[in-house]
């Protein structure tokens, strides 16, 4: 009989790895309405306008914050491609290897092939993370993320050459990669977070974040053509005062009403729903079944955490900027979900789990800014009763323990 050794194994196990992530990607696109010119909000929506202006005058910069992302728009002219073609094998690419590395970080922490391959479909689920950017394949998320993953792939190997290069394209990919720069302390510090501060880890960051941080000021002291003063005035009254009237609910959040004459009381449920449940689809409720594992991965993750959530008062969208702590929550997620197989629930359940996450959303395909809410209320759903279902069989263990005592 053929024996096969651990680095055979490893191969079919990383093929495999590459054919899930492009078979789930290539359903989402067949799914998609792609937003080119026959998309009803094709003209509606300025941003991607901006980056597709952006990519046709490279060298003539515009107004913040197009003139700060530089590095997409360089890629896509570098390509011997089409414009729109470009745009979208780069969005593609960025998606699929985010994954890739996604998994590779997650196996290395994990050591577990299965758990590791959930994480990765975890990922794959996320609505505004995955299907929002292959349906918006002109925004620059998709090489961000890209980047915030290299960078922390970058940190557990403790490559600091690496670290700093990823960094500074990272950062003139989109200005939110700054949120990862303290990451290098965060992660190394481990426990002693709260307890003492290491100069030498503090230091050794500082020095990493360097070369990205003057490439950063440096870009957008040279090609703002708007003052700092200016903008800060727009940010208040565009953003800082719009955001603070969705939170108490005189504005939804929503493109339009759920219903005709929706109330302040249904409008204010369902913008604080979007911030508590919009997001990741319920899978993260997992977490909360080990809290003990779940404040070590998320402490380690607190400048990224934060940030997500600040962010709602200094851009537009919910879920959208939320959703780049998608890391620390799908690592937390895994490692409880392997404290749960350790005490014998079979791990097959959580990949089921994760599948039926990633294939809701594929009903949901007509006016994306509208169903992504339906999409995503499905996706809580099924989280609210496989919870349930966990709930159920720990209760129904502790109880046949009891027992047979």
């Amino acid at each position: 009989m053929h024996k096969v050794d651990k680095n055979e194994l490893g191969i079919k196990k990383n093929s495999l790895i590459l054919i899930i992530s492009f078979f789930l990607l290539a359903s989402l696109i067949l799914t998609s309405d792609l937003m080119l010119t026959h998309h009803s909000f094709y003209y509606d929506k300025y941003m991607h306008l901006g980056y597709i202006k952006a990519a046709e005058n490279l060298f003539n910069f515009g107004e913040p914050p197009f003139s700060w992302r530089i590095l997409q728009p360089l890629i896509v002219n570098i390509l011997p491609f089409e414009l729109t073609i470009s745009f979208f094998i780069l969005s593609f690419g960025a998606l699929f290897f985010s994954g890739i590395i996604l998994y590779k970080i997650l196996f290395q922490i994990t050591k577990n092939f299965q758990s590791s391959l959930i994480g990765m479909v975890f990922f794959l689920s996320i609505v505004w993370a995955i299907r929002f950017n292959i349906i918006e394949f002109w925004y620059p998320e998709s090489l961000l993320y890209f980047f915030m993953l290299l960078s922390v792939y970058a940190v557990y190997k403790q490559n600091k050459i690496l670290l700093s290069i990823v960094l500074m394209l990272g950062v003139l990919t989109k200005e939110t990669m700054i949120v990862v720069f303290p990451l290098y302390y965060f992660i190394n510090i481990k426990g002693e977070l709260f307890k003492k501060f290491n100069s030498k880890l503090f230091i050794d960051n500082v020095i990493i974040c360097l070369p990205a941080l003057s490439a950063y000021l440096a870009l957008m002291l040279l090609t703002s053509k708007t003052s700092i003063y200016h903008y800060s005035l727009n940010w208040i009254n565009e953003v800082f005062l719009h955001r603070l009237e969705i939170l108490i609910g005189i504005k939804s959040s929503l493109q339009h009403n759920l219903v005709d004459d929706q109330s302040w009381f249904l409008t204010f449920l369902i913008n604080w729903y979007r911030l508590a449940f919009g997001a990741f689809g319920g899978f993260f409720l997992i977490m909360f079944f080990n809290l003990k594992e779940t404040k070590n991965v998320l402490s380690a993750y607190l400048p990224l955490i934060l940030f997500s959530y600040l962010q709602l008062f200094i851009a537009y969208d919910i879920e959208r900027l939320i959703v780049i702590s998608f890391f620390p929550i799908i690592l937390g997620t895994v490692k409880v979900i392997g404290s749960l197989v350790e005490k014998g629930i079979n791990i097959n359940y959580f990949v089921l789990y994760a599948l039926s996450l990633f294939i809701v959303q594929l009903f949901f395909t007509k006016d994306f800014y509208f169903e992504t809410f339906y999409a995503i209320a499905a996706q809580n759903l099924i989280s609210f009763l496989f919870t349930g279902y966990l709930l159920f069989y720990i209760s129904k263990r502790i109880n046949k323990i009891k027992t047979n005592l």
